[in-house]
C-alpha cells in the first residue's frame, strides 16, 4: 500500500454525483483522470481532467449535453503527453451522431485539446 500524497474533489456546477473511471500518469508526473457524472437534469456526462502533483487542476473538459449520454471508461497517455480515451455515447459527440449507444476512441493533446 502506498501513502496518500494528495486528496481532493473534481467538482462541476450541477452534478448529483461524479465517478472516476480511469487514471493514468503522464511522463511529467501529472495525473489524467476521466469518469462520468450524473447532472441535476438526469443526464450522464463524461469528464477528462489533468491534475498536477500538488492537486492543482490544470484543465478540465466536460462532455455533456441534454441530448446525449457520454461515458469514458478508459484512457492512456503516451510519452509525448497525448491522451487517448475510449467510451460510449448516444446522441451527438465530436460531430458524429448515433441513435443508439456507439463506441468511440478519441485523442487529446497534453493541454486537453481534441486532435
Amino acid at each position: 500500500a502506498g501513502d496518500v500524497i494528495h486528496r481532493d474533489q473534481i467538482e462541476f456546477q450541477t452534478e448529483k454525483w461524479t465517478r472516476a473511471r480511469a487514471v493514468a500518469q503522464s511522463q511529467n508526473g501529472q495525473c489524467i483522470v476521466t469518469g462520468v457524472r450524473h447532472d441535476a437534469q438526469g443526464a450522464l456526462a463524461a469528464f477528462l481532467t489533468q491534475i498536477k502533483e500538488d492537486g492543482t487542476i490544470l484543465w478540465k473538459k466536460d462532455f455533456s449535453s441534454s441530448t446525449h449520454v457520454v461515458d469514458i471508461v478508459n484512457l492512456a497517455v503516451d510519452s509525448s503527453g497525448v491522451i487517448a480515451v475510449a467510451g460510449s455515447y448516444s446522441g451527438t459527440l465530436f460531430g458524429l451522431e448515433s441513435l443508439s449507444s456507439s463506441g468511440f476512441i478519441s485523442k487529446f493533446s497534453a493541454t486537453g485539446d481534441p486532435m
